[in-house]
């Protein structure tokens, strides 16, 4: 993609880029599972196709559905593999017999603690250019993997007063895959649920608490039934691609126009990892007017975290042995070096735009 080089850095300093539209337009359906409020969708997904539409000279349009209203979390690999959408947000771990590689890489999500602009660069670094086997899946169920996210660090919201470790023993905590792991250490009960039954789960007390971001509690409408937080300070969730297209769409399009996606995805990766840390610092300055409680958390939770990083690491090289996915301590060395690669990118390099150039220039010019 070298040929693209000025286009890419004209993106990056905002510079409009016109290229020729092709003779049939196209609207895209895209899905999301999170509401319209939630930050990876007006911060990163929004923009995304916003940029896709304003750069193809109006060649491409879209339509979203967010909130689950065309596919849930669950249903999104299946329902993008058989174009009941065009795209979607994919949450990897609801599919781990099609995405067996992928969940190995995106397997460590409760011991992070990097920012998430490293998080999801790496992750996108790492599937698009050291992963054949991961592409090769998403490949195999019609989607052209683009670009991922991260969220922020995790907390652990609860519906009643929560102030300690012994607060947390013994109750429910919505915790899905390898995020059972930190319900666990913490003394609690973890339950599978997907993120949209969570809502009700914690209103009818079927759960106690749940993992995630505080800025749930505003996006999600969470704050309604889950007051209390201890912000863990631990666990980014970097949920597999967000940024998608069916495969069949996009072998159709022209290179000029893959290059806007890669631009836009670029744009919305970054924007959307910037946006949700401030979301989270929205939720917490409204606290007091809403009646929230947000905590950090006690040295005998920070405690038991530490125990948690060797036991994800340890689980997933066993889960896979038992999968009979080969090299899997290599698939999650790969990553953690790229990892590495971006903290340190991410450091020295806080200007937005700067660092979607180097996005452009690390991993989408190299396509």
């Amino acid at each position: 993609m070298g040929k693209f080089r000025n286009t890419a850095l004209a993106a990056a300093l905002g510079v409009s880029t016109v290229i020729p539209a092709q003779a049939a337009d196209m609207n895209i359906v895209y899905a999301t599972f999170l509401g319209p409020n939630a930050s990876l969708v007006k911060d990163g997904v929004v923009v995304f196709l916003d940029y896709v539409k304003e750069h193809s000279d109006g060649a491409i349009d879209y339509t979203l559905h967010s909130g689950g209203s065309l596919l849930s979390a669950t249903g999104m690999l299946e329902g993008i593999r058989d174009g009941i959408a065009d795209g979607g947000q994919i949450l990897g771990v609801y599919n781990p017999a099609e995405l067996p590689v992928t969940n190995v890489v995106m397997g460590l999500a409760p011991a992070m603690t990097s920012d998430p602009r490293a998080v999801a660069a790496a992750l996108t670094e790492y599937i698009l250019l050291e992963c054949p086997r991961c592409i090769g899946e998403y490949e195999e169920n019609n989607v052209q993997y683009i670009g991922s996210w991260a969220t922020s660090r995790y907390a652990m919201l609860c519906a009643a007063p929560v102030n300690g470790l012994d607060s947390l023993k013994g109750r429910k905590v919505r915790a899905s895959g390898e995020w059972a792991g930190i319900g666990a250490a913490l003394g609690m009960t973890p339950v599978t649920m997907s993120l949209g039954d969570t809502y009700e789960a914690l209103q009818r007390g079927q759960v106690d608490c749940t993992l995630g971001e505080i800025n749930w509690m505003t996006n999600n409408s969470f704050g309604d039934v889950a007051k209390y937080g201890i912000e863990l300070d631990q666990g980014i969730s970097y949920i597999g691609p967000v940024f998608s297209l069916r495969k069949d769409m996009w072998d159709d399009l022209s290179d000029e126009h893959k290059q806007v996606f890669y631009e836009g995805t670029a744009r919305g990766m970054i924007n959307g990892a910037i946006q949700t840390v401030a979301s989270n610092q929205d939720a917490k300055d409204m606290a007091d007017e809403k009646g929230w409680v947000i905590a950090p958390p006690s040295d005998d939770i920070k405690e038991k975290l530490e125990t948690v990083p060797p036991k994800v690491r340890a689980a997933l090289i066993s889960r896979s042995e038992q999968l009979g996915i080969e090299n899997s301590e290599a698939i999650i060395d790969g990553f953690l070096a790229k990892l590495e690669k971006w903290d340190e990118i991410v450091a020295k390099t806080p200007d937005q735009d700067a660092l979607v150039e180097q996005v452009m220039i690390e991993i989408y010019d190299k396509l």
